[in-house]
């Protein structure tokens, strides 16, 4: 139970984080941020911003993407990173 609780805190803690990478890349408030974003919806979103964002998100959890990860089809909407 307490492995569950950890769990989802963790998670909801990566999806905050999320969010304010979102934010601060695409210039825009933290709660207009939500699963349903996609590129195509907002404006501000264009390629420049969509390789800042993954290159924040790589710093942040200390991952690397690779080539064909980085290959953007339609921009992604945030929940399929």
């Amino acid at each position: 139970l307490q492995d569950d609780r950890h769990r989802r805190r963790a998670g909801r803690l990566m999806n905050e984080r999320i969010r304010s990478i979102l934010s601060d890349v695409l210039e825009m408030p933290a709660h207009d941020i939500n699963e349903g974003l996609s590129a195509e919806q907002t404006s501000s979103w264009d390629s420049m911003k969509q390789i800042n964002l993954m290159m924040a998100l790589e710093e942040a959890f200390n991952v690397s993407f690779t080539s064909e990860e980085l290959k953007v089809r339609v921009f992604d909407p945030p929940h399929c990173l």
